[in-house]
């Protein structure tokens, strides 16, 4: 009975622990490109999906950010589609930005 017990906390400790691990935050980092013509975009605004977190793209179109795994990056600027990325994995991205074809006035 005791074994028993001493083997469900340590079930229990490490899956907790391993929990933590997967909500860590580590930076994501990437750059944005036009679609068509794969020229650099700077200051586009990326942002947390519903949180205040944010930056904006360099001169090169390169962003740096702090998410966690499962986020929503959302990508948005003046004239181009906004465009959502689910971060699955902590690789470089890269993002390509569609023209926004309507025109209000």
């Amino acid at each position: 009975m005791i074994n028993h017990t001493k083997q469900l906390i340590l079930s229990l400790v490490i899956m907790l622990s391993s929990y933590g691990i997967l909500a860590q935050q580590q930076t994501v980092r990437g750059t944005v490109y036009t679609a068509t013509e794969n020229v650099l975009l700077p200051g586009v605004s990326v942002t947390i999906k519903n949180t205040s977190r944010g930056t904006t793209t360099d001169f090169d179109g390169v962003f740096s950010i702090q998410a966690s795994l499962s986020d929503v990056l959302e990508f948005s600027y003046i004239g181009f589609e906004t465009q959502m990325i689910t971060i699955i994995d902590f690789n470089e991205l890269i993002i390509k930005l569609e023209a926004n074809a309507k025109i209000d006035f």
